[in-house]
């Protein structure tokens, strides 16, 4: 099976977090996951934040860039974010009730286009989704 990867997990691929052993897990036990051009820039943008807050040195983000951009380029399927998921997930975060951040929004319509498997913690919106979320499938596509 290929999952869809946000930032959250692609971060903790490349920098030591409480999560990074979870991340490899899933790496180790499913096929090479797919990354949208989206959350490989949200991605590059927490890294970037670590620094500013002082949790990583330039040099330390610098090799976690690097070791990213070759594992993408190695062992992930790249996709490009299309209009149609920006204007899909535009009508995910009018939906109030599913309390959903732009970010987040775009990784759903992402991964339903390609009709994949969200990472495990992306499951709880697709519950909030309920029935509906059988027509976010044909409006992302």
């Amino acid at each position: 099976m290929r999952l869809y990867f946000d930032a959250s997990v692609l971060v903790a691929l490349v920098v030591y977090e409480d999560r990074s052993q979870d991340a490899r897990a899933l790496i180790a036990h499913h096929e090479p996951p797919i990354v949208s051009s989206f959350a490989a820039l949200e991605m590059a943008s927490a890294i970037s934040r670590k620094v500013r807050m002082g949790e990583l040195s330039t040099l330390q983000a610098d090799d976690a860039l690097t070791a990213f951009d070759v594992w993408l380029a190695r062992d992930a399927l790249q996709v490009i974010t299309s209009d149609r998921d920006v204007f899909a997930a535009a009508g995910l975060v009018r939906r109030y009730n599913l309390k959903l951040r732009t970010g987040d929004a775009l990784h759903v319509t992402t991964a339903f286009r390609l009709g994949r498997t969200l990472r495990p913690l992306m499951q709880k919106w697709l519950r909030r989704l309920g029935p509906s979320a059988s027509t976010l499938k044909t409006e992302t596509r």
